[in-house]
């Protein structure tokens, strides 16, 4: 790696917002789209797409579509020990800060998160409600929680 990417990927990953977002990447999840970013870091939508855009330019992270949303992970030449080795790096950064209380907040988030995804309760919804229940149920993942409780209780009253 030369001196200048060097100084520009540290640059990349001086902020963190970004590194943030490479830790949630990095779940067991699998990708992620910037609706859920947004819910899971607590930042604005502009704010997310800005920093995924910066992380793909540089490669650490790609862009897949798919069901009329870009979703997000890490990209395997990080993970396969591209970019000098950096993967090892910052899961041993991510490691200790496992515990702080940013990284738990982000990680609760991220349970809801999941837990509310489609597919996993809303795509019940779908099989069997009405028109407006289904509506209800896409509302679950608007960022600044509006629906949040009509949606629950669509889910639990198809259940």
């Amino acid at each position: 790696m030369y001196v200048k990417q060097a100084g520009e990927l540290y640059r990349l990953l001086g902020d963190e917002v970004r590194l943030r977002l490479l830790r949630v990447l990095a779940g067991k999840h699998g990708r992620l789209n910037v609706t859920e970013l947004t819910a899971v870091l607590g930042i604005a939508q502009s704010g997310v797409s800005r920093h995924l855009r910066l992380l793909k330019e540089a490669g650490l992270v790609i862009e897949e579509r798919g069901g009329g949303f870009s979703f997000y992970r890490l990209s395997p030449a990080l993970l396969d020990g591209g970019f000098a080795g950096l993967w090892p790096a910052l899961q041993a950064q991510f490691a200790e800060a496992a515990h702080t209380p940013a990284v738990r907040g982000d990680e609760s988030r991220l349970q809801e998160v999941m837990r509310l995804r489609p597919g996993r309760g809303a795509a019940l919804v779908h099989q069997v409600a009405e028109p407006e229940e289904q509506h209800r149920a896409e509302r679950v993942f608007d960022p600044r929680g509006h629906g949040r409780r009509m949606a629950r209780s669509t889910i639990q009253r198809s259940l």
